[in-house]
């Protein structure tokens, strides 16, 4: 387990404390999503009971020891999913909740980058399906963390996360020059 998870669940424990009556949403985007995600269904059952949404935005998902632990199914329902069309990072790991498919500007590991994802009006635009680029690249990650060790997966997604927050760009534009 990974503290910043830990750490999400009990801030998220710690804030449905200091409110006791109040409903809960709870979100974030890319490593913030999959925190997000694990501090819900971690959470006890009367802190999962006030949540409303968890909204998860191109975030990793979980293997499947997490996902089959799981024992309150109506907190997977209240999750939502976004991931762009061309999804890299969103598709490491396994997700139980459904996601929806979201239109993107950008191509292939840029649509992570949720300032080019389309907006029409009050709503993401949406779409059918994730392209072939991502399907492939979801069965490739999937095969080679499957016949990883635990500490290997945590070297790997450390390792990209490193790499995308260790320069000073602000842009996946950015980072890519």
């Amino acid at each position: 387990i990974v503290p910043c998870q830990t750490a999400g669940k009990e801030y998220l424990e710690k804030i449905a404390s200091i409110y006791p009556k109040k409903k809960i949403r709870i979100g974030g985007h890319s490593k913030g999503g999959n925190v997000a995600i694990y501090s819900a269904i971690m959470s006890n059952k009367k802190v999962q009971d006030r949540i409303i949404k968890v909204y998860n935005y191109d975030g990793p998902g979980f293997n499947r020891k997490i996902i089959e632990s799981v024992e309150n199914a109506s907190i997977i329902e209240k999750i939502e999913t976004y991931l762009p069309q061309d999804s890299v990072i969103g598709r490491i790991m396994e997700h139980k909740e459904k996601c929806e498919v979201v239109e993107s500007t950008e191509k292939g590991i840029l649509q992570h980058d949720i300032f080019s994802w389309q907006v029409m009006r009050d709503d993401i635009i949406k779409l059918e399906n994730l392209t072939k680029s991502s399907e492939t690249i979801n069965k490739t990650l999937t095969n080679w963390l499957e016949n990883t060790t635990p500490e290997q997966r945590k070297i790997f997604m450390d390792a990209i996360f490193d790499l995308l927050y260790s320069t000073e760009a602000s842009t996946f534009g950015e980072i890519s020059k």
